[in-house]
């Protein structure tokens, strides 16, 4: 519903059904566990996760309105591409050599893939390179807050780690686009 909400407007303001979505969404999760017949065993943890669910899939909507023009679409690429490259630089760090410079070097390697995918892009370097820096430092810190989980011993809820870690960069982009790259937003 909340990525639907952004698809629809054909323009601006991109984002505007969003809350609303949002909180159609957050009626429904809450209408789930008022109408379970199982006598709501670890309803906390239930609503929490879809919450947390919602919150992820709200900061990645933020990257579509940026991919509607080239300025926009080379800032979310370094941010995607800097969150993705650093996670399996982390993964690899931890797994191989049990390193602790996996956020030193993530940081490093975000901000010189932003900054290459910036200039390669033809938008403003300075601009990606910060973006490359916080999409690292903010998937590092998503995939150090889940990667303690009892859950996550299996492969399925890796990838789903993974996956989340970039998607909540998504207000990253959208902020730097916004105030440093004049031309990201249509």
């Amino acid at each position: 519903m909340l990525i639907y909400s952004v698809w629809t407007r054909e323009e601006h303001p991109y984002l505007l059904w969003v809350p609303a979505a949002l909180s159609v969404s957050m009626i429904a999760a809450l209408g789930h566990q008022l109408l379970r017949r199982d006598g709501r065993p670890r309803v906390v943890e239930s609503v929490s996760g879809v919450v947390l669910g919602l919150v992820i899939i709200t900061a990645s909507v933020l990257m579509l309105p940026l991919t509607l023009t080239e300025e926009g679409a080379v800032v979310v690429a370094a941010a995607a591409v800097a969150a993705g490259l650093c996670g399996g630089v982390d993964l690899l760090l931890r797994l191989r050599w049990k390193s602790d410079w996996t956020v030193p070097i993530g940081l490093a390697l975000g901000g010189a893939i932003g900054a290459g995918v910036g200039y390669l892009g033809d938008a403003d370097w300075t601009a990606t390179l910060l973006v490359g820096v916080l999409a690292a430092g903010v998937s590092h810190s998503m995939r150090s807050v889940l990667v303690g989980l009892p859950t996550m011993s299996t492969a399925r809820p890796k990838l789903v780690l993974i996956v989340t870690s970039v998607m909540i960069i998504g207000p990253l982009p959208y902020a730097v686009g916004r105030v440093l790259v004049p031309d990201a937003l249509p």
